[in-house]
């Protein structure tokens, strides 16, 4: 008979143990099984937050982009008057409220509503609106979105686009659109990489501009006269404009008493032109030969803020280049009433010819510039980036000038009143924006006026 062995404690002991330790293992799998979902949950989370983030950021970038192009578009204006505009031009007048406009933009999964709201210019106030932009959306979770960009459009024509008091010492540093930076931004591109600007007063003669060099190499009869009819030309632009500054008068015991204008009034001059008042432009060419003088055109504008000129001045063939002095014409019912201040015949360096006119019937004419140029003569041995400084400068005698010069800006004034001589605005130093002026006196005597 076979007897079997009674079980062995320990053996027992250790296999409930097993057991045991197996489910503790179990559970603590799920535990960080559990664990690790709770933290995948909240990457999961984050992750979604980020996308949302990254594509509210993506859609606003683009936003900015539609605004900023359609505030450049209204910067970039081309005439003033809409009945002046040629196909695909704008004109300040042609800035008005529009919208609101549904624009679609790959990549970015929603649509963008672009509106413009245009506050026109009040009556009797500086000509200036204000264009404001507004581009909405909806985002991926349907809440609304919405970039609000503002700016302020002056009635400048476009090829004079500065603040009147800046004085023009620009040059050639870049060729945006793919032609020189001085041509008129109202010119219109034609074959041949060059563009033809009909200056305004010139009643529609074309001058044809070297894309390249901002040369006027052509003059052409009004539009729809063919090519074939224009003159070969070398020639320089100069342009600018005349603002007009009132004195401003001192009250004390006795009546109001008109006082030279103050620097505010040659840093934004707002006073109008009396009707009585014609202003013109030549250039007194001394060079090239034979010494002559030229005539520009003029254009004021209709509220008789500012007058411009566009003087197409003849350069030597060789060098492109000319040498002469920018000479303004003012008249009052047909009578000159430029100030008698004149320069000496001879030009020694001490020279400042100050102003000596008090007449309150004659109007000194003041230059934009922060350098007096009224004296500097070059020598042979002066080198040319010394000949541009000087040019670029807005001075009263050009030499060597071998490129466009435009905001060749002038400030108009009474000349004095009783003893007192009227003295060109300097800079005001609070607001320093290059206001400063300086008196442009005549070259020679005036003709006798007529009695």
């Amino acid at each position: 008979m076979t007897h079997s062995a009674p079980p062995d404690p320990r053996r027992t002991r250790r296999g409930g143990a097993r057991s045991a330790a197996l489910g503790i293992s179990l559970i603590e799998a799920l535990v960080a099984l559990a664990v690790m979902a709770f933290g995948l949950l909240g990457v999961v989370g984050m992750q979604s937050t980020l996308r949302f983030n990254a594509d509210v950021s993506r859609q606003r970038g683009e936003a900015v982009r539609l605004a900023q192009e359609e505030i450049e578009r209204w910067r970039n204006y081309s005439v003033l008057r809409a009945s002046d505009a040629a196909s695909g031009q704008l004109a300040f007048e042609s800035i008005v409220s529009t919208g609101p406009v549904t624009l679609s933009v790959a990549d970015a999964n929603t649509t963008f509503t672009r509106t413009t709201t245009v506050v026109p210019e009040t009556p009797g106030g500086p000509l200036v609106r204000e264009v404001n932009v507004l581009v909405s959306w909806q985002d991926r979770r349907g809440d609304p979105q919405e970039v609000l960009l503002s700016t302020q459009v002056g009635f400048v024509p476009p090829e004079l686009r500065a603040l009147v008091a800046l004085r023009g010492d620009r040059g050639p540093l870049a060729q945006p659109g793919g032609r020189n930076p001085l041509i008129p931004r109202g010119a219109v591109p034609i074959d041949g990489g060059r563009s033809r600007f009909d200056p305004p007063g010139g009643a529609g003669v074309g001058w044809i501009f070297s894309n390249d060099t901002g040369l006027i190499v052509a003059i052409c009869p009004p539009l729809p006269a063919t090519p074939d009819l224009c003159t070969a030309t070398t020639r320089q632009l100069v342009a600018g404009s005349f603002a007009f500054a009132r004195p401003t008068l001192r009250v004390s015991a006795g009546p109001p008493v008109p006082v030279a204008p103050a620097a505010s009034d040659a840093e934004l001059p707002l006073s109008v032109l009396p009707e009585d008042v014609r202003i013109g432009m030549q250039v007194r060419r001394q060079f090239p030969l034979p010494a002559t003088i030229e005539s520009c055109f003029t254009s004021a504008s209709t509220d008789r803020r500012r007058v411009t000129y566009y003087c197409a001045v003849l350069a030597d063939e060789p060098s492109r280049s000319w040498r002469g002095v920018l000479e303004p014409i003012i008249t009052v019912d047909g009578t000159d009433r430029w100030a008698t201040d004149v320069y000496p015949a001879t030009l020694p360096a001490s020279s400042d010819a100050p102003p000596t006119d008090a007449n309150p019937a004659n109007y000194r004419v003041c230059r934009y510039t922060t350098t007096d140029r009224n004296v500097y003569t070059p020598t042979p041995s002066t080198s040319p980036s010394a000949r541009l400084r000087h040019n670029t400068s807005h001075p009263y005698r050009y030499f060597s000038a071998d490129q466009p010069y435009v905001d060749r800006n002038f400030l108009l004034i009474q000349a004095g009143q009783g003893d007192e001589v009227f003295g060109c605005p300097t800079e005001d130093p609070d607001t320093p924006i290059q206001s400063n002026t300086v008196h442009h006196p005549r070259l020679t005597p005036p003709s006798p006026s007529p009695s």
